[in-house]
């Protein structure tokens, strides 16, 4: 299940390069279609799709994400 979350993707991207040694930007991803988190970040109009890359026992060797443009909404 995907996890929908407010924030700012600059700061979310700086971090999980902090923490995950293999970190990779691949929008057209596969694994993207599903993510696990996605972060929506209203004020820059930006989404952010992270999807865990793991082994087969769940261990996590890295991290795919993509930084896409939020349509605006219309009122």
């Amino acid at each position: 299940m995907t996890t929908v979350m407010m924030g700012d993707v600059d700061s979310f991207v700086t971090e999980i390069l902090r923490y995950y040694r293999e970190v990779w930007e691949i929008p057209e991803s596969k694994l993207l279609s599903d993510p696990d988190m996605i972060i929506e970040d209203s004020r820059k109009r930006k989404s952010l799709r992270i999807s865990f890359v793991e082994l087969e026992d769940g261990e996590p060797v890295g991290v795919v994400y993509g930084v896409y443009a939020t349509p605006v909404e219309s009122t």
